[in-house]
């Protein structure tokens, strides 16, 4: 599934006038999965692709429900720094963020298992994804790429009792700010 998921993301990105391309895994409390990055012709903008694995929840051992998260955000390279082997860039902007996702609830902490277990069902998120990082182009072919996002947006969500749709602020775009993103990437 993972080699699929990457070859699809390559080959959208043979399409694009790209100067260079990073195809690479997403690493962050919040989830796991792939990301690309592709660069504009002039290297002055980047457009930054994620697909992971919304693992709220599952790494406290509250539920074992894995969610599932897409976001795009369109970069502006705000600075770049070259020094002998290495390369640093800082960037932000902006996007967007979808998936099929668990928000947040109080309780991490409680001693009581019924307390502790997260009690509402996933829900479908729409979010703004503002992001800003720091990418480390090493000579090597390889690219770290450390960032923070803030996603205010919504969640649509049954109610498990009455069946219900409901809509909410969607806590863990806020809440989840100070959760770095750590890509590391191959480029070409």
């Amino acid at each position: 599934m993972i080699l699929v998921g990457c070859a699809l993301m390559f080959i959208a990105s043979s399409y694009t006038e790209a100067r260079e391309k990073r195809i690479g895994l997403f690493n962050s409390p919040k989830g796991l999965g792939l990301s690309l990055q592709v660069d504009n012709r002039n290297g002055d903008e980047i457009r930054c692709f994620n697909v992971y694995a919304d693992c709220y929840g599952v790494f406290s051992a509250r539920t074992s429900d894995l969610g599932l998260a897409a976001s795009f955000t369109h970069n502006y390279i705000f600075g770049v720094y070259d020094y002998e082997h290495l390369r640093l860039s800082v960037y932000g902007g902006a996007g967007v963020l979808m998936g099929y996702v668990h928000d947040y609830e109080k309780g991490l902490f409680s001693r009581d298992e019924q307390t502790r277990v997260l009690s509402r069902d996933m829900g479908f998120s729409a979010c703004l994804d503002c992001n800003a990082g720091l990418g480390l182009d090493f000579d090597r072919g390889i690219t770290v790429d450390l960032s923070l996002s803030l996603c205010p947006g919504i969640i649509i969500r049954r109610d498990r009792y009455t069946g219900s749709a409901l809509v909410s602020l969607y806590k863990l775009g806020i809440f989840n700010v100070w959760m770095p993103q750590l890509c590391l990437y191959y480029r070409f």
